[in-house]
């Protein structure tokens, strides 16, 4: 039996029919665009094409890569800061042998040329022995030049042009007396500070001392400033020299803390001297010269 259609459900079905029509409608002739309402409260619809096809691709950029500057660049990029670091030595070695020897004006300032131009060449070569040893295998295989010992043989070549050969046997002797007081001031405050960082015992100071002084590098200890620094910067010693004569707690010590914290090589040391510390005229014309 049929049934007559609510009264409510009846416009329903014409609200449902009315929106059908309008939409077949729009389809038919959609008409001028209408922008979306805004909403309080919402933010407004954006249309995203426009500022699409404004968008600049960004510039590749290369991530991980470093580029590794060429031999002379790193040179000519550290030479001059070994060459302040190193000044020091050729202050000291060249008033040394002004006081030990009654030179002439003209015989000051070719020595104090031939120590500016030793300091600068072994400055050039500490530079590049640090880049080879980037990429060595250990740290015997690119041993760093000497700077003192470079110096002190330029200044010794230039003092036997004037000097007698008495003169010049007395210098080498010089040299020979300050690099044995050195080699064991050094080997001295070494042990001392191994003493005081293992707790040795005297007979163990005593064994230590002899090891070192029977297979001494000059690379331990190149001037005395260093030894002032003992505590926070230590030379490389070989673990053949100091291992044989620590106990087990002591070579635990020695090889899992003491070398990894202190085994810092003399480049990291601060200056020795300020940039600005008085200059013999002599020498500061020929850092001028040779600069030029």
């Amino acid at each position: 039996m049929f049934r007559p259609v609510q009264p409510l459900r009846a416009i329903a079905v014409s609200c449902v029919l009315s929106a059908l029509a309008t939409a077949r409608a729009q389809d038919r002739d959609p008409g001028p665009a209408r922008k979306p309402a805004h909403r309080p409260g919402r933010l407004p619809v954006l249309d995203a094409e426009p500022l699409r096809n404004q968008l600049v691709a960004p510039a590749p950029v290369a991530v991980g890569l470093h580029v590794t500057p060429g031999r002379d660049e790193f040179v000519a990029a550290m030479a001059p800061h070994w060459t302040r670091k190193f000044r020091p030595s050729l202050r000291l070695e060249y008033q040394f042998a002004r006081r030990l020897f009654a030179l002439n004006p003209a015989q000051r300032r070719d020595l104090a040329l031939a120590g500016e131009r030793a300091l600068v060449t072994v400055a050039r070569e500490y530079a590049a022995t640090q880049l080879k040893r980037r990429g060595a295998r250990g740290p015997g295989e690119y041993p760093y030049p000497q700077p003192r010992r470079a110096i002190q043989d330029a200044l010794a070549q230039a003092l036997s042009q004037w000097l007698s050969s008495e003169d010049s046997a007395r210098y080498r002797d010089e040299l020979g007396a300050r690099e044995e007081y050195l080699k064991r001031t050094a080997a001295r405050n070494m042990i001392a500070q191994l003493e005081a960082d293992l707790k040795l015992s005297a007979g163990q100071c005593a064994q230590v001392d002899v090891a070192l002084l029977s297979h001494w590098d000059d690379r331990w200890c190149d001037s005395p400033e260093p030894l002032q620094h003992l505590d926070q910067q230590f030379p490389q010693l070989p673990d053949d020299l100091v291992v044989p004569y620590l106990s087990e707690a002591q070579v635990f010590f020695w090889r899992e803390e003491y070398r990894n914290r202190r085994f810092i090589h003399v480049e990291i040391m601060e200056d020795r001297e300020p940039e600005d510390a008085e200059e013999d005229d002599d020498l500061a014309a020929a850092r001028r010269a040779v600069a030029e």
